[in-house]
């Protein structure tokens, strides 16, 4: 499916497998949170709350 809407959003060649492995990383930035939501844990502070 990326591969199919990379001209639709005008990314092309190397900009392409780039713009799919930062967006992998981006989502294991997510992991810590999501493991301590399953832990129950409570949050720690942040700049958002």
């Amino acid at each position: 499916m990326p591969l199919r809407c990379g001209k639709h959003y005008r990314v092309t060649g190397p900009a392409l497998p780039a713009a799919m492995v930062l967006s992998i990383l981006l989502h294991l930035l997510e992991v810590p949170g999501m493991l301590q939501a399953y832990r129950r844990a409570r949050l720690e502070g942040s700049a958002f709350r």
